[in-house]
């Protein structure tokens, strides 16, 4: 059975380094390592672009210039993939820099063994191909979204103007009937006069419909609060890790897990604010728990804070207007306490599910 062939470029200006690395590589189980290494950083910076390998395995120190210089100029060139930096010391700051760059994993060389970089690179393939998935499906979802959008717009567009053509019709028609006119004339003004009647009684049936502003009332259904909240915590330490951030998750052990509502709309809220705060951040690490708030025989209150200690006045107004609209239909609210920095709190009142079943019970 044919191994799987993985391209890696390391960028690297010692020779016994690369031979490690290249040793390494030779002894990793299950997959084929294709090794290609260049010393200097310009070549490097090339061969980068160029996207010919899988994965890239960049030393932090490169002569004169440094790993980093090399990842951050490899961005601005649009030049992305899969970077695992390399390095003799162990320094965090380096680390959240080259997490910041694009940098997947960061492994100290003098810890390295077969399987730790073979583990490293499988992890660093995967989790770019994800990433790229990702990117894809919401590139195709803004696009598809702008288009019908445009679309939208242009029928309306064209719908007054067509409505506003009839009517100049019409009026030009009743201005013109005033006068004497043939008999010939009159019925060449009621064709003219029906046609423009129809024409706008057809643009009128082919407008899009406007929305309703009443939504009907969604069926409670049972779920789990901490199953909910998890899968949605997965995708969003992706969207994290796109920018050099961690993303750290804490549900109190107290809280009702078992909960009746629409989990739906709950993960809508909770992924939009956890995200808005995720791409406005200028902060490393951005903090998530998750608490009751009330509880009383008939329901919950479920407290949702999200931290990350910067500056409210950089979030984005359009989300939290749209998660104050969702929050109503939950009886649930918003704010941001200024004291910690950027915290949202989302109140959903929440009935519990053997409550739910009591009242159905006794409405039978």
């Amino acid at each position: 059975m044919n191994k799987e062939i993985i391209k890696v470029l390391l960028v690297e200006d010692d020779e016994d380094d690369y031979m490690l690395t290249r040793d390494f590589l030779e002894e990793a189980e299950g997959t084929k390592y294709e090794l290609t290494w260049i010393e200097h950083y310009e070549h490097g910076l090339s061969a980068i672009c160029r996207k010919e390998h899988d994965v890239y395995l960049i030393d932090y120190l490169l002569g004169e210039r440094n790993g980093l210089e090399l990842l951050c100029e490899a961005e601005q060139k649009g030049c992305k993939g899969p970077f695992i930096m390399l390095t003799g010391f162990g320094f965090r700051e380096v680390d959240v820099e080259a997490m910041k760059y694009g940098a997947i994993d960061f492994l100290i060389k003098h810890q390295l063994s077969s399987e730790l970089l073979e583990r490293s690179i499988r992890y660093a393939v995967k989790l770019y191909s994800l990433l790229k998935e990702r990117q894809t499906i919401l590139s195709t979802v803004e696009s598809s979204e702008a288009a019908n959008q445009a679309r939208l717009e242009l029928t309306v567009s064209l719908s007054h103007k067509v409505e506003n053509e009839a009517k100049a019709i019409f009026d030009s028609a009743a201005a013109i009937e005033s006068g004497p006119l043939t008999d010939n004339q009159r019925g060449y003004l009621k064709t003219i006069e029906s046609s423009a009647k129809e024409l706008s009684e057809a643009i009128k049936s082919s407008a899009p419909p406007v929305p309703s502003k009443q939504q009907t009332p969604l069926t409670p259904r049972q779920f789990s609060l901490r199953e909910t909240l998890d899968k949605v915590i997965r995708e969003l330490e992706l969207s994290a890790k796109e920018k050099g951030q961690t993303l750290s998750y804490t549900i109190d052990p107290e809280a009702t897990d078992s909960l009746a509502g629409d989990p739906d709309t709950l993960k809508q809220v909770f992924k939009l604010l956890t995200d808005c705060v995720i791409q406005v951040t200028t902060q490393k690490d951005v903090s998530v728990s998750v608490r009751n708030e009330e509880e009383t025989e008939d329901a919950v209150v479920v407290c949702f804070i999200i931290t990350d200690h910067a500056d409210a006045s950089s979030l984005k107004e359009a989300e939290l207007e749209t998660a104050r609209q969702l929050l109503k239909g939950l009886g649930g609210e918003i704010w941001i306490d200024a004291l910690t920095g950027i915290n949202f709190t989302a109140r959903f009142s929440i009935t519990p599910l053997f409550n739910l079943q009591r009242e159905l019970t006794e409405d039978k």
